[in-house]
């Protein structure tokens, strides 16, 4: 086998014609990216380029080799067979059956001295089967959400076991600051009694007065109770002055406790 018996009938969609040159461009796609002051470019590779094959050929009156008939009507099928819809077939000398496209048509010359025939010049490029998008999984997509599931959820749990726990607490501090408040009130009851000033004195020491001390009066005696207060050198007038200086510590104390109370209260 040689070069010259391995060729093929070169044809285009089932039309035959002969082929006086034929070439091709190959290679890679490059983006060349130029940077100031760097002397070399980068080149970005794109992948294969599209496969170019250049054809020149020629259809002849009553061609023996390839079969043609009249010149004329082999124009005719090769003009229909260009136009024809979708991708076609190019059978190559030595590449072979190729599909894709003629890029920018097919050119028809005829010379006047040449009557009996037409070249043939036209681009063909190699064209692979259309791709669309489909559906696949998005690992990214998909761990991100879990990952804001996961984030709710544990938000939520926290949410329910604090509120449990906020509610509970309230609870304490709402009877804390009901107890402090009854006994803030039950302090401030006690000192503002009217009895108090009668007991500052009835509970002074002496032998003569205080039945909490052993003293011979049962009863509220006015003179009496003076005689024993200034025996023991303290006046009535100055325990009166103390119940009042304590009376009101109390009731001081008693609403800095009320207020300390509220301010904790949720």
């Amino acid at each position: 086998m040689s070069y010259w018996t391995d060729l093929l009938q070169a044809s285009f969609n089932g039309v035959p014609f002969g082929v006086e040159a034929e070439g091709g461009k190959f290679g890679r796609r490059w983006a060349r990216h130029e940077y100031p002051y760097r002397d070399t470019p980068w080149m970005e590779d794109l992948g294969r380029r599209a496969r170019e094959h250049r054809i020149t050929g020629f259809l002849l009156e009553n061609d023996q080799v390839y079969g043609g008939g009249p010149v004329i009507q082999q124009k005719l099928l090769m003009i229909r067979a260009a136009e024809t819809p979708g991708l076609g077939q190019l059978v190559h000398p030595s590449l072979g059956t190729l599909t894709g496209a003629i890029d920018g048509g097919i050119e028809f010359i005829a010379r006047w001295n040449q009557g009996l025939i037409y070249e043939l010049h036209f681009d063909f490029v190699e064209s692979g089967q259309p791709q669309f998008p489909n559906v696949s999984t998005s690992t990214l997509a998909g761990v991100t959400a879990a990952a804001m599931t996961a984030d709710t959820a544990a938000s939520d749990s926290f949410i329910s076991r604090a509120e449990v726990a906020l509610k509970q607490g309230a609870a304490v501090v709402k009877m804390a600051q009901s107890t402090v408040s009854l006994w803030a009130a039950q302090a401030q009851g006690l000192v503002n009694d009217a009895r108090n000033i009668y007991k500052f004195v009835y509970g002074m020491q002496g032998g003569s007065y205080g039945r909490y001390f052993g003293g011979r009066l049962n009863g509220f005696n006015p003179s009496a109770a003076l005689q024993a207060t200034q025996q023991a050198g303290v006046t009535v007038s100055s325990l009166m002055a103390q119940g009042t200086v304590l009376r009101a510590t109390v009731t001081n104390s008693g609403n800095t406790l009320s207020n300390i109370a509220g301010e904790l209260g949720l």
